[in-house]
């Protein structure tokens, strides 16, 4: 539990995701994509997996700017996200301030206002086994990845709808103006004096 809320990581990601959001309003020529594109520096765990054995993702690697991979991620009407080892990862917060569709297990961290399965995010019906040891556990999770996805790909109206709501719960949660108002709201700064 995280007694606040997602936030996007350094405050120069947030102009760059807006940028783009408004690029997309403007002319949206994102796609569905016909894989699931996924984007690791240094791949592991699950990563590594579908990486190195399952070619039914489009996996990337190598080291872009901030404004390189939004631009890259912004192409993409639906986005998976793979939690981090603290459970979510910068790539939730992302997707959902480009205003996209991410798919991934159930989210593990709450936040003060918890995102809400099939509603901010498409839910990936399994265990999240991302960061597991027991590497037989992958190839569970990469087929319940591909098969949301060949479930939902299809229904623009369904992905639309997620993603705006996903946008609406960036706005209104992981901003660094709303987070530092429920700081400013949960703590009682008369106590720190």
């Amino acid at each position: 539990y995280t007694p606040l809320s997602y936030l996007l990581g350094p405050v120069s990601c947030k102009k760059v995701v807006d940028f783009y959001y408004e690029k997309n309003l403007e002319n949206d020529e994102r796609v569905i994509p016909e894989k699931l594109w996924y984007k690791a520096t240094n791949p592991y765990a699950f990563r590594h997996y579908i990486h190195k054995n399952d070619p039914r993702f489009e996996f990337e690697t190598g080291r872009d700017t901030i404004e390189e991979f939004t631009k890259k991620m912004s192409r993409h009407k639906i986005v998976m996200d793979i939690s981090g080892i603290g459970g979510n990862s910068i790539r939730f917060a992302q997707g959902m301030g480009l205003g996209l569709a991410v798919l991934r297990p159930k989210v593990k961290v709450l936040a003060d206002n918890p995102v809400i399965p099939n509603y901010h995010f498409i839910e990936v019906d399994c265990d999240d086994y991302s960061n597991s040891e027991d590497y037989s556990k992958y190839k569970i999770l990469a087929d319940a990845y591909i098969d949301k996805f060949e479930e939902v790909k299809k229904d623009e109206e369904f992905i639309n709808y997620i993603s705006k709501n996903a946008r609406e719960y960036f706005d209104k949660n992981c901003r660094f103006s709303s987070f530092f108002d429920l700081v400013h709201k949960k703590v009682d700064l008369n106590k720190l004096r």
